[in-house]
């Protein structure tokens, strides 16, 4: 006779084992890439509940385990003032709002159904993919900087006016440019949270199983997408310097079968690093990859030249045929130059608020020379000392000082072009 409590008995049995087979374990320093869901705002207060969704998808081996959009809880686990060269070049700029960075973590996954404690160390993600032959980095001219920065003020314009939030917007383009203002972390800001604790997850997607024939190799021009786990800087590298990655997906062949897992090591050496100069001169650097380490710990003869890397916004980093990064100077700079001298010459109210608009960074400078336009007699000493100062300020500023550096910290996401050597 069937005993119906055994037979259920074995089902939940089968359950549970096929259930503790689906899940992945993620290992301790697995990267998670989030951005924020809301403005945050920055001020004494810490504790404060963060939400935030995953904007690249996580991959163990050959299976997708993290999709894009799950969403990770955690909070604002402290808040330190600013100090130092930033806080200097803030007074430069006549900022004098007390500045404060926020330390965030996140210590909730939530994918799906399931919902999965975490520990993570968090650093800020401030980044655009820069790629060869994309036209970013280069340098224009003076009146197509003009005419750049016409259609984006247009184009802001126009978005402010279809947004419901009106006053909202109106604040957020005035609030950065006074003196004192709120700080705040805008909405979609991207962070890095690594694992700092492995993590068992229900993976999203299937496994891949099949795999491509042994010994099988990318192709010649195989684009592969990876994250540097040796940080870069053309400030401290130096030419032999060895270099380390992993890709950062699966890649697959045509027919969708797996020649290199996430994880795979890629191993490569600093062959030029050049530290920025005075006169807004950039920094230089070039990495290659030589090797292909599997996880079965063999090496495989392959090169490896950058085709991209993400670049921290406003760095204008180039990448040449070769895969050398090089740092140029602010593209508007020539823009915003002839901008505050218009400020020196004619200190009116209409061109403090120009000279102010290519600027990105908050300051106060454009703001205090209105007020001392509208409160002084046409031609009074404090509207053109601020002009004076304000001409000053940009010339040393793009001209004269030291440039940027290429600067890839650990976890810079970057594309590859793949071949045999």
């Amino acid at each position: 006779m069937l005993n119906v409590r055994r037979v259920l008995a074995l089902l939940a049995l089968s359950t549970g084992w096929a259930a503790a087979q689906a899940v992945v374990r993620l290992p301790a320093g697995t990267l998670v890439r989030v951005a924020l869901e809301q403005r945050l705002p920055v001020d004494r207060t810490a504790g404060r509940v963060v939400r935030a969704r995953v904007v690249d998808p996580v991959y163990e081996g050959d299976q997708l385990v993290i999709p894009r959009g799950a969403e990770v809880v955690g909070r604002v686990a402290d808040v330190k003032p600013v100090r130092g060269r930033e806080r200097a070049g803030a007074w430069a700029r006549a900022d004098f709002t007390p500045l404060r960075t926020a330390a965030l973590e996140f210590s909730e996954l939530d994918v799906g159904k399931q919902r999965v404690a975490m520990a993570t160390s968090v650093a800020p993600h401030d980044g655009q993919m820069v790629r060869f032959g994309a036209g970013l980095g280069d340098q224009p001219g003076f009146f197509r900087s003009f005419v750049d920065r016409a259609k984006d003020s247009a184009r802001s314009v126009g978005h402010w006016f279809k947004s419901p939030g009106k006053v909202r917007g109106l604040m957020d383009w005035v609030e950065p440019r006074l003196p004192l203002h709120p700080q705040w972390i805008d909405a979609g800001t991207r962070y890095d949270a690594e694992l700092t604790a492995p993590v068992s997850v229900v993976p999203a997607g299937a496994r891949i199983d099949e795999a491509a024939e042994e010994g099988a190799v990318p192709p010649n021009g195989t684009v592969a997408r990876a994250r540097l786990l040796t940080p870069l800087d053309s400030a401290t590298a130096k030419y032999g310097d060895k270099v380390e990655a992993e890709l950062s997906e699966p890649l697959l062949d045509r027919d969708g079968r797996v020649l290199l897992p996430e994880g795979t090591k890629l191993d490569g050496v600093v062959n030029q690093a050049r530290p920025a100069r005075r006169l807004a001169r950039g920094g230089v650097l070039r990495f290659r990859f030589r090797d292909v380490r599997r996880a079965d710990g063999t090496a495989e003869a392959m090169q490896g030249t950058l085709l991209g890397a993400e670049s921290a916004a406003g760095s204008a980093v180039k990448i040449d045929a070769e895969g050398g990064s090089t740092a140029q100077a602010d593209t508007h700079r020539t823009l915003s130059t002839v901008l505050a001298l218009r400020s020196f010459f004619d200190p009116d109210v209409d061109s403090f608020v120009v000279s102010s608009m290519p600027e990105q960074k908050p300051g106060g400078i454009g703001f205090l020379g209105m007020i001392a336009a509208v409160g002084s007699p046409v031609g009074g000493a404090a509207p053109l000392a601020f002009g004076a100062y304000n001409f000053m300020h940009a010339l040393v500023t793009h001209w004269l000082a030291r440039g940027h550096e290429v600067d890839y910290p650990r976890n810079t996401a970057i594309e590859l072009r793949l071949g045999l050597r």
